[in-house]
């Protein structure tokens, strides 16, 4: 997650952070360092499907909230407060998916929450073993070479004999 101490997710962030699930309910207490009004945050990440069914999101925020699916924006409720909005999404079990969440606090009570429910599985908060993050190669003994444009799943293809024969340790 980016924490930003503005509405509009601008600048640096002030906080960057892995947040295990996204349900919080700060009340009027502060969500950065110092900032407990006009502050946005941004999660991004993965979402690991257990099943192989229709999944229903369900995206709360007091005050606005996007959700984002594989770069598609289904939720837009940047400026509406304080309603659950859901969209239905086909998922593949063991099949990642992109996901961004963005969030604004406006002025008062601050809270958010992504859930989500099928079938076969009860209206929960999206579980901290279903989301995955991205990490930078650092360190890597093989040289990288970083091209020009967006590096990001499913639009990003790797090449060379570092997929085929890696050394750990």
């Amino acid at each position: 997650a980016d924490y930003f101490d503005n509405q509009w997710l601008l600048d640096s962030p002030v906080i960057e952070r892995i947040d295990p699930t996204i349900n919080f309910d700060w009340g009027t207490g502060v969500l950065t360092n110092y900032g407990r009004d006009y502050v946005s945050v941004r999660w991004t990440g993965k979402v690991l499907p257990s099943t192989t069914e229709e999944y229903t999101l369900y995206a709360y925020a007091d005050d606005g909230v996007r959700l984002y699916v594989n770069h598609t924006l289904l939720i837009d409720s940047w400026d509406e407060c304080c309603t659950e909005l859901k969209t239905k999404v086909n998922f593949t079990a063991s099949q990642y998916y992109d996901i961004v969440v963005e969030y604004k606090e406006e002025t008062g009570p601050a809270s958010v929450s992504l859930k989500w429910s099928t079938y076969s599985i009860k209206k929960q908060v999206i579980p901290s073993t279903s989301f995955y993050y991205a990490t930078n190669i650092a360190g890597s003994p093989f040289p990288i070479t970083v091209l020009p444009g967006a590096a990001d799943y499913p639009f990003t293809d790797a090449m060379g004999e570092g997929l085929n024969h890696a050394v750990a340790g």
